[in-house]
């Protein structure tokens, strides 16, 4: 988790972004990756948490945690 935390900060740089964390199956770990990313970044305009579909999800498995961070 540190490693994605670190990772969605150095692509947020110094503007304000939008975030999603998107995981499958791992509901709780998503839910704390969420809260370290939004502690770490205060110009977000929060977080959004969602599970992923059928599709991505037979390639990569349960457990899966992604991060996606977007300049507004």
């Amino acid at each position: 988790l540190a490693r994605l935390v670190d990772l969605g900060v150095a692509a947020a740089g110094d503007g304000r972004v939008e975030v999603a964390v998107h995981h499958l199956a791992a509901s709780e770990r998503a839910a704390e990756l969420a809260a370290r990313l939004e502690e770490r970044l205060p110009r977000s305009s929060g977080c959004v948490v969602s599970e992923l579909g059928g599709v991505i999800g037979a390639h990569t498995g349960p457990g899966v945690l992604g991060v996606v961070v977007v300049p507004t």
